[in-house]
């Protein structure tokens, strides 16, 4: 489990009752990140930051994070990750971008 410490670093508060987790993850995983995330019904979405290196954001509610905790956690040995030090922009994380 992560702890407290690390926490507040780990995970941020967005806007009331939404927490964002920034992960780093192997960039050949960032699909089955999206895929087994989102498998959850209704426990988080997933948005891709940055795909050459490997961003991703994880949205959930305040009510989901310690889910979300456990879930990512359970899953580190098979899809490895770590938490992203960087920060970004609402705006970005919300930014709708046309492929």
């Amino acid at each position: 489990m992560i702890s407290e410490e690390n926490k507040t670093v780990f995970n941020r508060k967005i806007q009331d009752g939404a927490v964002l987790f920034l992960l780093e993850v192997e960039r050949h995983a960032i699909v089955l990140f999206h895929a087994v995330i989102e498998g959850y019904d209704g426990m988080a979405t997933v948005k891709t930051i940055d795909e050459s290196r490997g961003v991703i954001a994880i949205i959930t509610t305040q009510d989901y994070e310690d889910l979300v905790v456990r879930f990512l956690e359970s899953v580190r040995g098979d899809l490895p990750w770590r938490a992203f030090e960087g920060d970004i922009s609402t705006e970005e994380l919300f930014e709708y971008r046309e492929v």
